[in-house]
């Protein structure tokens, strides 16, 4: 999976970094729209109760700039000899702070996608009679944050009696042990999926909470989280908690975008729609069923502020933003194809490979659907299975018990018709790639393409287009949806443009 590929300059591979220099974006966006935002609509934004609604990015800023958020900086540290960090404390409602992780000078996630603009790790305190986290960062921010948080809590005379775990992703839940081991007491709330994650995680005893959507904990002080299960934003034990009196919507990745910036809210909405629209197709629009279930399940809530976990939290644009992530999944849902990714979470490479292909998928325009093969119920994979038009499997972990009756489950759900493709994970311990060809094979269904064998440590440039992985879904895509004939694929050092590939991995 060794390969290059060249970007084209402009608003679609590469976007202006002001002071910070010109790095190129590793990804490939279509921002027509952006180009086009200021012509024919209105700004509208959701505020805070005590900020009136706002029609224009002007007064979005007069608006931000009566409300005097008390914010307060740490020192900055450097990480690895050049990249800065730093901690910032921001008042973000009635007994709620945030402690945002700023990132300042991270120029790529996960090796999949570049970022022009570093990142942050939004975590969030609640101050009822009990205390609660909400989140927290990532292990290179362990001696920033841990002393931020000690912090904070000893200003106010406080422990830790709660966590609240959005999902376990390790930018998200990596200080994790050292906060259990700070405050052994300390419960742990998440869906019963993060649980299970957190527990190989930390390698820690912890008290538990499991929660399922309509649960709620009660903070005191008329702080009640409400949680909303939102599997698949992108990870499959990823949940929203609501708390209703200071209207504060906790969603960790969803809605978010990598934007670093010491402005702690999202007042300058020019500066930041490239990056929500480059973040949304990165991250979120291979789950665009999962966004539309959890807006509709969210839909009934009087949110004002939308605390993410990476960028400036959501209080000035929200009808703006929310409606653009309702209309770009709509649109992905009018596809007239559907594959089902099925993966295997936090094994291997298996969800970041997975994600690199259901973004090349959606790119050719068939819609995608995400499946945790480790925590799938087995009706819902039947259902998603027979909605789909195509499959593709990344190997799970041949000992794991659960992967055995999920593929099992899924060898009698698929049918003749489906286009099948076959990819490793590469994590040591792969159900041989062979072996799943028998298996379809044995029910009637014979991947019709060679599988995507991993032989190395997927690198940079893998992630961002692998000729392999770029034929591989041409082929599976418009098999599906129309003659072959329509895609030309790439070879090794040709760069790529969308107009000769829509396979181009973003």
């Amino acid at each position: 999976m060794q390969v290059s590929m060249n970007l084209s300059r402009g608003p679609a591979g590469l976007l202006a970094r002001g002071s910070k220099g010109s790095r190129g974006v590793q990804c490939f966006q279509a921002h027509s729209s952006i180009q086009n935002r200021n012509n024919h609509r209105q700004r509208q934004c959701r505020q805070a109760p005590n900020i009136i609604r706002c029609q224009s990015q002007k007064q979005v800023k007069a608006a931000a700039v009566e409300e005097k958020v008390d914010t307060s900086m740490s020192e900055v540290v450097k990480w690895g000899k050049e990249k800065r960090l730093q901690t910032q404390v921001v008042d973000v409602a009635d007994d709620t702070i945030s402690i945002r992780s700023l990132d300042w000078d991270r120029d790529r996630f996960d090796i999949e996608f570049g970022l022009q603009e570093g990142t942050t790790y939004n975590s969030f305190l609640i101050f009822g009679d009990k205390t609660c986290l909400v989140d927290a960062s990532h292990e290179k921010f362990r001696d920033l944050y841990m002393k931020t948080l000690k912090d904070q809590l000893a200003e106010r005379g406080r422990t830790l009696d709660y966590i609240v775990v959005s999902h376990t992703e390790p930018d998200h839940s990596g200080l994790i042990p050292d906060i259990i081991d700070a405050f052994p007491g300390v419960k742990i709330a998440g869906s019963k999926v993060a649980l299970m994650y957190l527990k190989g995680l930390t390698n820690r005893d912890f008290t538990q909470q499991p929660v399922k959507g309509g649960d709620k904990i009660d903070l005191g002080k008329g702080h009640e989280l409400e949680f909303v299960m939102a599997p698949n934003l992108h990870w499959p034990d990823t949940m929203f908690s609501f708390d209703s009196s200071t209207g504060v919507l906790y969603t960790c990745d969803a809605f978010g975008l990598h934007y670093c910036d010491s402005e702690p809210f999202d007042t300058d909405l020019k500066a930041i729609e490239p990056h929500f629209r480059f973040y949304y197709d990165c991250l979120m629009k291979p789950n665009a069923r999962s966004v539309l279930s959890a807006l509709k399940r969210t839909k009934d809530m009087d949110y004002s502020t939308i605390a993410v976990g990476h960028g400036p939290l959501l209080r000035y644009n929200l009808s703006e933003l929310v409606g653009r992530y309702q209309s770009w999944s709509e649109a992905v849902g009018k596809a007239t194809a559907s594959v089902a990714v099925l993966y295997s979470s936090d094994y291997g490479y298996s969800d970041r490979l997975s994600q690199t292909l259901a973004r090349g998928i959606t790119k050719a325009g068939a819609a995608t659907e995400m499946v945790d093969v480790l925590s799938v119920d087995p009706q819902e994979l039947v259902e998603i299975v027979g909605r789909s038009t195509g499959i593709a499997l990344m190997a799970p972990p041949t000992d794991s018990d659960t992967a055995q009756k999920t593929l099992n489950t899924l060898m009698s759900s698929v049918n003749k018709k489906q286009k099948v493709l076959i990819a490793e994970s590469y994590g040591g311990r792969d159900e041989p790639v062979d072996t799943l060809i028998n298996n379809f094979v044995g029910v009637g269904v014979e991947p019709v393409f060679e599988p995507i064998r991993v032989k190395d440590v997927p690198n940079e440039a893998a992630y961002q287009v692998c000729p392999a992985c770029c034929n591989h879904c041409c082929v599976l895509i418009y098999s599906v949806m129309m003659p072959i004939t329509a895609c030309v694929h790439s070879t090794r050092g040709v760069a790529l443009q969308t107009e000769s590939c829509p396979c181009v991995v973003l």
